[in-house]
């Protein structure tokens, strides 16, 4: 089976090496003219052993050869990694910049974020070239929000690098950006920037723009707005501005909101539409090449349109090596299409590789081509519209099998109507895309503009509200699911291991199964008693606020102080509480517990007194604004750490004198200058200091 798969799939062959040195050279820095000079020899030696291969004894060097090809893609792999390695700048510049928007804006609460690309420092009067991809955030206001992919601007902006806040299991947001080539962000105020001109990208993204735009445009003129624009431009156009949060919590919480972004649903649908149109033409039925050209050619302007994402650039390639097989009067094998789209999207891009979408949207396809016929044959129906639901099931069925662990790993939820909601959104999805199809053929007519409009709109109305209700159904959405690293690669292997039992019904692979599950039950019970002994304290760093955490087990107290209303410790703590399995959130105000002595609440193995809380052992002290020197005796105590929140009135000799700390935490709701004269007066008393607005949170695992 495996043999005759490898031998029909050269390009997954291929694939394997490439994806293991993309892996390698993201991890481990290895300069590009050592690979070079490695891929020269490995390509020597394949020259070589063919010249020998073919003259004197074939089979003997067959395995060498296909040694060295691997190890030359490998390091092909590494090589073309290290050629793109990002390092951002670390440099904070005010200056005024001419920039590029490069993606459709999207509006925040309080701001337009913008990811813009700069050409030019002016700040010396004379431009200087300058490329360099930014994440900027401008002031929401009416100007901002005519702002357009393809503007050019002139703008006053302080470029600042990105950092994370340090606090445990948060989003690497910096990782996420650098992964796209943005190394620094910018905020810029009203009356910062101006407009120089329209449609500055070039050519071809000025075509697709002004396309984009001007179909964005009949859209509205057709009367669609509200959820129902918003869709209509995701699910056509890949334009996700106008999604608020609660659509997509909505499509999210139903399992639906795959089809928000154009993918392989989208892509093969224009395919289809395109190839049967063409088809019609009866001199391309002689000239083959050429209907191939249109077909490959109107994909890539579709995908162009839409912004080029991962997915999208999957599927148009994928259905490019379909064409071009269709055209030759080869059935291409889709495993090896499949392969090929990949190996070329990561050869253009090797981050491509640690995208999700891009993951997620490989998996769900490798699922579906694999698993649905499988499943399609279990039963058979003689009516076509149960023939056409079953049909959707297995599809739905199969795509979730081949990502709830990615899913679950990565937003740690599970959408338990999954198949309900892909009974409604993939037929919807459909007709929305031929029904926009033909409203922008039929555009230049106002009455049937408004006619079809109206039809469109009122069925997105339809679709829309079953999202809605399905979502609002009891037990739709399952959360906070704990599932680690590891356990990503169990649950593949037990797919594999129990599709394999299907197909051939062997007991060998049925026993490797349970012993996959068993070993599986072990290692998370060994995991759930270590979680049990766990004592931890942490200093999160949250800007203005104080929060700090104590884990007892599976208990989760924190004590927080913030001026701010709608502060919410929940919120930031959450990928925590999920990712450690902890109990619900135990909130207090800092102030009411720092007060008098009191015994230990619940089981959260405190103990406070004054200032002095005991904590597994460790003896802390906290010194805030109201309470700085509280039930402070004339003996010191000595502290294993001092943490200093709110800007107490308080000097560090004082500090010393009254707990003699073994390290002194000055959290982020200090103003700067008091915790740089703190961080400078530890410095010289020889005192370890951790300044959390600059170190990151502070983190003692005590077990």
């Amino acid at each position: 089976m495996l043999p005759a798969f490898f031998h029909r799939t050269p390009f997954f062959r291929l694939l394997l090496p490439f994806v293991a040195g993309i892996v390698i050279g993201f991890y481990i820095t290895i300069p590009a003219v050592y690979c070079l000079f490695a891929c020269v020899l490995f390509l020597t030696g394949m020259c070589l052993l063919f010249w020998k291969w073919e003259r004197i004894a074939p089979h003997r060097w067959r395995l060498l050869y296909g040694g060295f090809l691997h190890l030359f893609i490998l390091v092909a792999g590494i090589g073309i990694t290290s050629l793109q390695h990002f390092v951002p700048s670390g440099q904070v510049k005010q200056g005024v910049w001419t920039v590029i928007i490069e993606e459709p804006p999207v509006e925040k609460e309080n701001s337009v974020k913008v990811t813009v690309r700069i050409q030019a420092d002016l700040s010396d009067g004379q431009p200087i070239a300058h490329d360099e991809k930014v994440m900027a955030y401008f002031r929401k206001d009416s100007l901002s929000r005519t702002l357009q992919q393809g503007d050019l601007l002139m703008v006053n902006m302080l470029l600042k690098p990105v950092t994370n806040a340090g606090n445990p299991y948060e989003f690497d947001y910096r990782g996420y950006l650098n992964r796209r080539h943005i190394g620094r962000t910018a905020f810029v105020e009203s009356g910062q920037w101006q407009r120089i001109d329209r449609y500055a990208q070039g050519p071809l993204l000025n075509l697709s723009n002004r396309i984009r735009t001007a179909l964005l445009d009949i859209f509205r003129q057709a009367g669609l707005s509200g959820n129902e624009l918003a869709v209509a431009e995701a699910l056509v156009l890949g334009y996700k501005a106008d999604l608020d949060d609660v659509l997509r919590g909505a499509y999210s919480a139903s399992g639906a909101t795959h089809v928000l972004a154009v993918s392989g649903l989208h892509v093969g649908i224009i395919y289809l539409i395109l190839a049967a149109v063409l088809k019609l033409i009866p001199f391309l039925h002689r000239v083959r090449w050429l209907r191939a050209v249109i077909l490959i050619a109107a994909l890539w302007l579709y995908a162009l349109i839409t912004g080029m994402s991962p997915s999208v650039m999957r599927a148009a390639t994928m259905f490019s090596f379909i064409a071009v097989g269709d055209a030759t009067r080869r059935r291409a094998f889709i495993y090896n299409s499949i392969a090929a789209s990949a190996f070329v999207l990561l050869l253009v891009n090797p981050a491509n590789l640690f995208d999700v979408g891009f993951q997620l949207s490989y998996l769900a396809v490798i699922a579906i081509v694999f698993l649905h016929p499988y499943l399609y044959k279990s039963l058979a129906f003689k009516h076509r519209l149960s023939n056409f639901a079953w049909d959707l099931t297995c599809v739905s069925i199969a795509a979730q099998i081949g990502t709830v662990p990615l899913t679950l790993y990565y937003f740690h939820q599970f959408p338990v109507y999954f198949i309900l909601s892909n009974f409604v959104v993939i037929p919807a999805a459909s007709v929305i895309i031929y029904g926009s199809l033909f409203l922008f053929v039929v555009s230049p007519i106002a009455g049937l503009l408004q006619i079809v409009g109206w039809a469109l709109d009122k069925f997105l109305y339809f679709t829309n509200s079953c999202i809605f209700t399905i979502e609002k159904l009891p037990g739709s959405l399952i959360g906070g699911i704990r599932f680690e690293g590891w356990e990503i690669l169990f649950t593949y292997l037990l797919i594999a291991i129990i599709s394999v039992w299907a197909l051939t019904v062997r007991k060998n692979y049925l026993f490797m199964a349970l012993a996959l599950c068993l070993l599986w039950v072990t290692g998370a019970t060994m995991r759930d008693i270590h979680d049990l002994k766990r004592q931890q304290l942490t200093v999160y760093h949250t800007q203005g606020n104080s929060l700090i955490q104590f884990i007892n087990g599976h208990n989760n107290t924190i004590w927080y102080d913030s001026r701010n209303p709608s502060f919410n410790a929940s919120f930031l703590t959450g990928n925590q509480q999920t990712a450690m399995h902890l109990n619900g959130l135990h909130c207090t105000k800092l102030d009411s517990v720092l007060c008098c002595a009191q015994s230990a609440p619940d089981q959260s193995g405190l103990y406070v007194n004054g200032n002095f809380v005991q904590f597994a052992g460790k003896r802390i002290a906290i010194f805030t604004r109201n309470l700085s020197l509280y039930n402070v005796g004339q003996q010191t105590i000595n502290a294993d750490l001092a943490i200093l929140t709110k800007n107490p009135d308080i000097q560090l000799q004082q500090i010393i004198k009254a707990c003699n700390p073994g390290i002194v935490v000055i959290d982020a709701s200090n103003a700067p200058y008091r915790a740089g004269r703190w961080e400078k007066d530890c410095l010289e008393a020889g005192v370890k200091c951790h300044r959390v607005d600059k170190d990151g949170a502070y983190t003692l695992s005590i077990r």
